[in-house]
Protein backbone atom coordinates (compact mmCIF):
# COMPACT_ATOMS: atom_id res chain seq x y z
CA UNK A 1 0.00 0.00 0.00
CA UNK A 2 1.38 3.41 -0.93
CA UNK A 3 0.58 6.40 1.27
CA UNK A 4 0.86 10.00 0.05
CA UNK A 5 3.06 12.45 1.93
CA UNK A 6 1.66 15.15 4.22
CA UNK A 7 0.78 17.31 1.19
CA UNK A 8 -1.09 14.47 -0.55
CA UNK A 9 1.65 13.97 -3.15
CA UNK A 10 2.76 10.55 -4.37
CA UNK A 11 6.02 11.99 -5.73
CA UNK A 12 9.34 10.84 -4.22
CA UNK A 13 9.75 12.12 -0.69
CA UNK A 14 11.89 15.08 0.22
CA UNK A 15 14.50 14.76 2.95
CA UNK A 16 13.16 14.88 6.51
CA UNK A 17 15.34 15.61 9.52
CA UNK A 18 14.05 16.22 13.05
CA UNK A 19 10.54 16.87 11.77
CA UNK A 20 7.15 15.48 12.70
CA UNK A 21 5.40 13.84 9.76
CA UNK A 22 1.67 13.02 9.74
CA UNK A 23 0.63 10.20 7.42
CA UNK A 24 -3.03 9.61 6.65
CA UNK A 25 -3.97 6.03 5.83
CA UNK A 26 -6.41 5.19 3.02
CA UNK A 27 -10.10 5.35 3.96
CA UNK A 28 -10.41 1.57 4.21
CA UNK A 29 -7.49 1.24 6.69
CA UNK A 30 -6.75 2.30 10.23
CA UNK A 31 -3.75 1.93 12.53
CA UNK A 32 -5.13 -1.29 14.04
CA UNK A 33 -4.68 -3.06 10.69
CA UNK A 34 -1.07 -1.96 10.15
CA UNK A 35 1.90 -3.75 11.73
CA UNK A 36 4.70 -1.66 10.18
CA UNK A 37 5.45 1.20 7.82
CA UNK A 38 8.44 1.55 5.57
CA UNK A 39 9.89 4.29 3.40
CA UNK A 40 10.65 2.18 0.33
CA UNK A 41 13.08 3.16 -2.40
CA UNK A 42 11.88 1.96 -5.79
CA UNK A 43 15.28 2.79 -7.26
CA UNK A 44 17.27 0.86 -4.62
CA UNK A 45 14.62 -1.85 -4.02
CA UNK A 46 15.01 -1.58 -0.26
CA UNK A 47 13.63 0.06 2.84
CA UNK A 48 15.29 3.35 3.77
CA UNK A 49 13.48 3.64 7.10
CA UNK A 50 10.81 1.74 8.94
CA UNK A 51 8.73 1.75 12.09
CA UNK A 52 6.96 -1.20 13.73
CA UNK A 53 3.51 -0.60 15.19
CA UNK A 54 2.69 -2.65 18.32
CA UNK A 55 -0.41 -4.86 18.06
CA UNK A 56 -1.68 -3.62 21.42
CA UNK A 57 -1.24 0.08 20.59
CA UNK A 58 -3.74 2.05 22.65
CA UNK A 59 -5.32 4.54 20.23
CA UNK A 60 -8.35 6.42 21.52
CA UNK A 61 -11.44 6.42 19.30
CA UNK A 62 -12.03 9.44 17.08
CA UNK A 63 -14.00 12.18 18.77
CA UNK A 64 -16.24 14.65 16.98
CA UNK A 65 -14.93 17.47 19.17
CA UNK A 66 -11.29 16.72 18.38
CA UNK A 67 -10.62 15.99 14.69
CA UNK A 68 -6.90 15.54 15.44
CA UNK A 69 -7.55 12.26 17.30
CA UNK A 70 -8.00 9.78 14.45
CA UNK A 71 -7.01 6.14 14.01
CA UNK A 72 -6.31 6.66 10.29
CA UNK A 73 -3.34 8.93 11.04
CA UNK A 74 0.13 8.00 12.13
CA UNK A 75 2.38 10.71 13.51
CA UNK A 76 6.07 9.94 13.08
CA UNK A 77 8.98 11.86 14.48
CA UNK A 78 11.75 11.45 11.92
CA UNK A 79 14.36 11.57 14.68
CA UNK A 80 13.11 8.20 15.99
CA UNK A 81 12.73 6.18 12.78
CA UNK A 82 15.18 3.30 12.36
Amino acid sequence: MAIPDETGSMQPLKRYANQTVILTLPADRDVHGVSWLSVWSKALHRSLAHVRIPQNLNVPPAMETNPEVRTDRLILDSAHIE
